[in-house]
């Protein structure tokens, strides 16, 4: 159930928040990103740049792929993320790695901090102050974003789709129960932020999770807010002080 009758949030003892896009906006990032390879990606030659942004497209394509359903015949989503954008690149995997790796997962962290959205520090230190056990999950590698963000000492667990106990990208549920795990909360008492109803909110319902979006279209069955302060506003009155029980291990 994502909230009451009356509109509200049920009883809740943790937080768990998407990344892109929610604990920052898109649209700026996008912007000081392309700046970024605007700047940089001439020096390696015009065809060479050319190849590096068609290894990312395409690594972005089998993303999605993977999400909707993609057959890995079991083999472990990082690897297969990355042979797969490889060979639909026509290119080796070293190569879709080290774009990836540079482009995706080191230079965002330069102007990720700018465009973090607006109030998120003070939210996060509220939400601690009422007792809140405070989590991230995301479909990439999130440990550095959350330092980079300046809010690793106000984050308790840290959860990506390429843990080796996760293996799967959102909506699987797999990620949320290995986050209520790690939180030491049951799914029910942890409230799922993020910004896609067709991942956010469907992974979070898949796993027993309330969820509240971040954005500006209404969304059947599930509180959208516009702002961060509109979401400590909904979250705040729902918080149950102290620590909660322990989630069995998924």
């Amino acid at each position: 159930m994502s909230r009451a009758a009356d509109g509200s949030l049920p009883p809740l003892r943790g937080v768990l928040f998407d990344v892109d896009g929610t604990l920052y906006s898109m649209r700026p990032m996008r912007a000081l990103v392309l700046a970024d390879l605007a700047l940089h990606l001439p020096r390696e030659g015009f065809a060479a740049a050319r190849r590096t942004l068609r290894v990312l497209r395409t690594f972005r394509r089998v993303h999605e792929d993977l999400r909707a359903g993609l057959d890995r015949d079991g083999a472990p989503l990082d690897a297969f993320h990355h042979a797969e954008a490889a060979r639909r690149a026509g290119v080796a995997v070293a190569e879709v790695e080290r774009a990836v790796g540079l482009w995706m997962r080191q230079r965002v962290l330069g102007p990720i901090r700018r465009a973090r959205r607006p109030g998120l520090v003070p939210l996060l230190r509220r939400l601690r102050a009422q007792g809140a056990r405070i989590g991230v999950l995301s479909d990439y590698p999130a440990a550095r974003k959350v330092d980079a963000l300046g809010i690793g000492d106000l984050v308790d667990a840290v959860v990506a789709a390429t843990d080796a106990e996760v293996d799967a990208l959102k909506p699987d549920p797999r990620g949320f129960l290995v986050a209520a795990a790690r939180l030491g909360l049951p799914p029910a008492a942890i409230c799922y932020v993020g910004d896609r109803p067709d991942v956010d909110a469907a992974g979070a319902a898949g796993a027993g999770m309330p969820a509240v979006l971040i954005g500006s279209r209404a969304v059947p069955g599930v509180p959208v807010v516009r702002s961060l302060a509109a979401l400590g506003r909904l979250l705040e009155p729902a918080l149950i002080a102290g620590g909660g029980e322990s989630a069995p291990a998924p």
